[in-house]
């Protein structure tokens, strides 16, 4: 039987990155312990809020050198030597030394809801309720250890809002917030076409489609109405060439669901029998290395049971 890798980890260093960015000698099981609690947060949160988040990275740094004699103990050295020796001991303490600042980066999708009227509005506030939950939970547990620098890039329907606070000086000043609008293509994207909104999906992040499939279960819909809007969002796709919100043509797509779902909308099953549907479009060739792949996976939490959903989408 053939065993399927993971494309992202296979294709590290070629055309894909780390998650988390950092490396260390000494406690490099207690920040991976770190990062994990982290990121299971952010997903957790996400998914209760029933909001599509991206990948989500973090960057560790420390403190930087200062190149002076008492770090060699006042030693007197030839010019070469001292400086070799100061290159020796800064690599030292890059290694051993504790991490300072936290960084912490990710998307987030927040799905238009019918019964409200002020779509923009209602996302906005609901941001902010996301951003200061959990920014208190960072600066509860690990705001003693580092400085928590949080950037999350909201992806609005009509416009893209970029929120990063500066560094608190004190406990009673409020974070600030610094507000930048980017207006996106002339294309426009309608609130109440499910198409339209698969389309922009598919031009964002796998992530975010593999996140959408698995709401679509969760709220009863049938698998084949759900593949079909896809397919004919990626007809959308090939036929718009110039496409400037993209960096990428989709060369082909892969979707795997596996489990209890529903096929239609109104099907009603006497078996409750587990069962796997593949939907397969253009190619994917996953052995080859330099090709852009991007895979994702998410699970439907149903009254039947689970789902879990896989995706792969291969870039030109």
């Amino acid at each position: 039987m053939g065993q399927k890798i993971n494309p992202n980890s296979f294709r590290i260093g070629i055309n894909q990155s780390w998650t988390s960015r950092w490396t260390h000698d000494l406690s490099y099981s207690e920040y991976f312990k770190e990062d994990l609690l982290i990121k299971n947060f952010i997903s957790s949160l996400a998914l209760f809020q029933q909001i599509f988040i991206g990948q989500i990275s973090i960057w560790r740094l420390s403190n930087p050198i200062l190149k002076s004699k008492k770090l060699l103990g006042g030693q007197s050295h030839s010019t070469h030597l001292q400086t070799l020796d100061e290159y020796r001991y800064s690599l030292l303490n890059q290694k051993s030394n504790s991490f300072t600042t936290l960084y912490i980066y990710f998307q987030i999708y927040m799905p238009p809801k019918k019964e409200n009227k002020n779509l923009t509005q209602t996302k906005e506030d609901s941001f902010f309720h996301l951003y200061t939950k959990i920014e208190s939970y960072l600066s509860r547990f690990w705001s003693h250890k580092y400085q928590i620098k949080l950037l999350i890039d909201p992806i609005f329907d009509q416009s893209s809002l970029k929120i990063l606070n500066t560094p608190r000086q004190n406990k009673e000043n409020t974070a600030t917030y610094s507000l930048a609008r980017t207006k996106n293509s002339s294309k426009g994207i309608i609130i109440d076409s499910n198409q339209m909104i698969t389309k922009w999906l598919l031009e964002k992040d796998s992530q975010f489609l593999a996140q959408w499939i698995a709401s679509e279960i969760r709220r009863r819909k049938g698998l084949k109405d759900i593949l079909k809007k896809i397919e004919r969002a990626l007809k959308d796709l090939s036929e718009s060439i110039q496409n400037k919100d993209s960096l990428y043509q989709i060369k082909g797509i892969k979707i795997m669901c596996s489990g209890r779902f529903l096929m239609t909308d109104n099907e009603k099953r006497r078996n409750k029998m587990a069962r796997i549907k593949t939907f397969k479009r253009g190619q994917i060739p996953l052995q080859t290395l330099n090709q852009k792949i991007n895979y994702s996976s998410a699970t439907a939490y149903t009254v039947d049971g689970t789902s879990g959903i896989q995706l792969w989408i291969s870039y030109i």
